[in-house]
């Protein structure tokens, strides 16, 4: 996505076989009340929940901002033994720039960034990224890493 995972998310899915929705991601108990659980993810992979073509999801990422995306299996690849996984293997748009409050906030940046003559462009240039264009998606620069490896020892520390 583009996101450095500084905010709470999770999943929302029900596998193929699976009776209930589960919520898969980082647990904060105390902060959200009215959330369903949130079980560690950490300690449930995913892939026994996206079992099978056409298993759909809801991602939550940033509680505050309310990023929802929906994702289902659609198709499987060959693995490759000579390619390192996970891969990207296609997108379009750059994400929206992390805290931008939200979609009202990142419609914001893009009317702001749209017009060279607003007030706030130079500024909001700066934090968006000199190179950031929401039309631009290169797929050679994705990168992963596990988030869950960060917060499972953050949140164990608490």
């Amino acid at each position: 996505m583009g996101w450095k995972d500084y905010h709470l998310h999770h999943f929302e899915i029900k596998g193929k076989g699976k009776r209930t929705e589960v919520h898969i991601g980082i647990p904060d108990f105390e902060r959200y009340e009215g959330l369903q659980e949130v079980y560690p993810g950490w300690e449930i992979f995913m892939f026994s929940y996206f079992n099978d073509l056409g298993v759909e999801a809801k991602y939550l990422y940033d509680y505050g901002d309310s990023w929802y995306h929906h994702i289902k299996l659609e198709g499987y690849i060959y693995r490759d033994r000579e390619l390192k996984y996970p891969l990207c293997t296609g997108g379009e748009r750059a994400c929206p720039p992390e805290d931008c409050g939200g979609t009202d906030g990142y419609y914001n940046v893009i009317q702001t960034l749209s017009d060279k003559n607003h007030p706030d462009f130079e500024e909001m240039r700066i934090w968006a990224g000199e190179n950031w264009h929401p039309e631009q998606f290169v797929k050679d620069e994705v990168t992963f890493d596990n988030p869950y490896k960060r917060w499972k020892y953050a949140f164990l520390e608490k």
